[in-house]
């Protein structure tokens, strides 16, 4: 199951709720909505990030303004940050511009995500020896080319929500 659809999946047993991965009483974000749906029962983060490793190494750029407003030191982040600060603060919070939908941002996870374009014969991407994604271009389906960077040895800190 790809990340996107985890997401999809999860939405239908968590209600969406700013600040908790997974409250335990039916609410959280993106992340825990992922883990919902793999089955895991408790919260481990560890068993999100083995089924999902490209959400900590690789790099994408924020895709809204927030990197100067919400004092990020970079405009790219990894995956996994960039997909909780989209879910709190412009899917869960209303009063930050643009607001996204649960839709766009599903949308926005299925364009970044490397193993999509592995797992499709059109696309092409380079394997690292480990079979990471190695950093390069993903041709995504709307036909853009976004650009991918592995992050090697660095994992970004432990999501506090």
């Amino acid at each position: 199951m790809y990340f996107y659809e985890a997401i999809a999946l999860g939405r239908m047993i968590l209600k969406p709720k700013f600040g908790y991965f997974n409250d335990r009483q039916g609410n959280g974000c993106a992340l825990g909505m992922a883990e919902v749906a793999l089955g895991y029962s408790l919260i481990q983060r560890e068993l999100l990030d083995a089924t999902y490793p490209w959400l900590r190494k690789t790099a994408v750029p924020l895709p809204c303004q927030c990197d100067s407003r919400r004092g990020f030191g970079s405009s790219r982040l990894s995956a996994d940050i960039v997909v909780a600060h989209i879910f709190d603060y412009h899917v869960v919070l209303v009063a930050v511009d643009p607001k996204w939908t649960m839709e766009e941002l599903i949308d926005w996870v299925k364009q970044i995500d490397p193993t999509i374009a592995l797992d499709s014969p059109q696309k092409e991407i380079k394997l690292t020896a480990n079979g990471e994604p190695d950093a390069g271009k993903v041709c995504t389906d709307t036909g853009r080319t976004d650009s991918v960077q592995v992050l090697v040895g660095v994992s970004s800190p432990e999501i506090q929500l």
